[in-house]
């Protein structure tokens, strides 16, 4: 898929900050999609915790929503990701810094 092509857009600030987001529209429809497939878990924990059930549901019930919320976090990351462009935002601001350093006529300051 050329970069050009692809529903989303990460900024890469280090090697942990990171920020996805939909570039076009089919990025904000599978967006779209990848939120309403969170709708049934959260209407069933709803309704599990709703109907009363004893300390070990409850319990059972927590742990498996919280579970299923991680899972489905990190495999929307994961996926998004994939489809996206990478645009180092540190690699930018390098440039950036000796260029604005070259037009005052100073010696660019060493990266490291």
């Amino acid at each position: 898929m050329r970069d050009e092509d692809k529903p989303f857009i990460c900024y890469r600030n280090g090697k942990w900050a990171i920020r996805i987001q939909p570039r076009n529209a089919a990025g904000w429809k599978a967006m779209a999609l990848w939120l309403l497939a969170l709708v049934p878990a959260v209407a069933m924990f709803a309704t599990t915790m709703e109907s009363k059930p004893s300390e070990s549901t409850k319990m059972v019930a927590l742990l498996l929503y919280v579970l299923f919320m991680i899972l489905w976090a990190v495999a929307g990351l994961r996926w998004m990701l994939a489809r996206s462009e990478i645009v180092d935002v540190e690699a930018l601001m390098a440039i950036k810094r000796r260029q604005d350093a070259a037009r005052r006529g100073r010696p660019p300051k060493e990266e490291g």
